[in-house]
């Protein structure tokens, strides 16, 4: 796994600056399915399963994930994929 850069903590540090504020942030499912990035919950909310479930068919690599430093995500095309 790569470490984090300076330049990398930069840019990130830059994002989340740039960010919309939290009142903005999806507030239902319709918004939760244009997201790039779902959380364990999101994921379990929009596949009406319970997390642990969710977090069960990852750990059994039937449902793709991406891990940004040490937080799991799920992206439309592996919900897809599992589906």
């Amino acid at each position: 796994m790569r470490m984090t850069s300076d330049t990398d903590k930069q840019n990130i540090k830059r994002s989340a600056e740039d960010a919309a504020p939290i009142s903005q942030l999806p507030t239902n499912d319709d918004d939760v399915r244009q997201k790039t990035f779902l959380d364990e919950r999101e994921t379990a909310a929009f596949l009406r399963v319970s997390p642990s479930t969710v977090r069960n068919e990852r750990i059994r690599g039937k449902l793709g994930f991406t891990a940004i430093g040490a937080r799991i995500f799920y992206t439309r095309t592996q919900i897809a994929d599992y589906l």
